[in-house]
């Protein structure tokens, strides 16, 4: 009697191919997660910058009220936005340096500040006001604006996305230079949000 008996034999490991096709698996499932996360953030950043115009437009026009006065040409305040390469390309004023902030200009009727907290913008640079006497028909940043300027290239690709998602915002994705959110790119660009077009 003669019986084959075979014995199974066990594999005491992973193939080179099976490890591969696990690398690669977790390679697109980490692309997957950390572009939905940057995406995540990048939405948050532009909600909170959204939400943060919105209420410098309600203070200045709660100024307006209190006041009587219409906008301010920005000189009135001064012509520096700041020392500093990243501050160098704009005369606007910060809105700290504003009537938002303190009776800079002892307007009768005041009664701020307007805004209570301090709001450095989505990069730490300042929020900038805006108007020259102009309209949005002579100039494509015309009008009174909230500004958010960069100078340097450094901040180029984080202004230039955070322009595109916040003119998704306000404005469905309209394009640079029409609707209540315009923007100019390039290493030193700004994004400008329309309070009042002076027309």
């Amino acid at each position: 009697m003669n019986h084959d008996v075979s014995v199974p034999v066990y594999s005491k490991g992973f193939t080179l191919l099976e490890i591969l096709m696990v690398i690669a698996i977790i390679g697109i499932l980490s692309g997957v997660v950390i572009g939905n996360v940057r995406s995540g953030v990048s939405g948050a950043l532009a909600s909170r910058t959204a939400t943060e115009l919105r209420e410098i437009e309600r203070a200045w026009r709660i100024w307006q009220i209190d006041t009587g006065y219409n906008f301010r040409n920005e000189d009135i305040y001064g012509t520096s936005y700041g020392t500093g390469p990243e501050r160098s390309c704009t005369d606007e004023v910060p809105i700290d340096e504003t009537e938002l902030y303190s009776d800079t200009e002892s307007t009768p009727g005041w009664n701020g500040p307007y805004i209570a907290a301090d709001m450095p913008g989505p990069f730490g640079l300042p929020y900038a006001y805006d108007f020259d006497d102009d309209s949005v028909a002579s100039d494509t940043s015309g009008g009174v604006n909230i500004f958010l300027p960069w100078c340097t290239a450094e901040y180029q690709s984080d202004y230039e996305n955070l322009a595109v998602a916040l003119d998704a915002i306000f404005d469905d994705s309209d394009g640079a230079s029409s609707g209540k959110l315009r923007w100019s790119g390039g290493a030193q660009g700004q994004i400008m949000y329309l309070v009042y077009d002076n027309n």
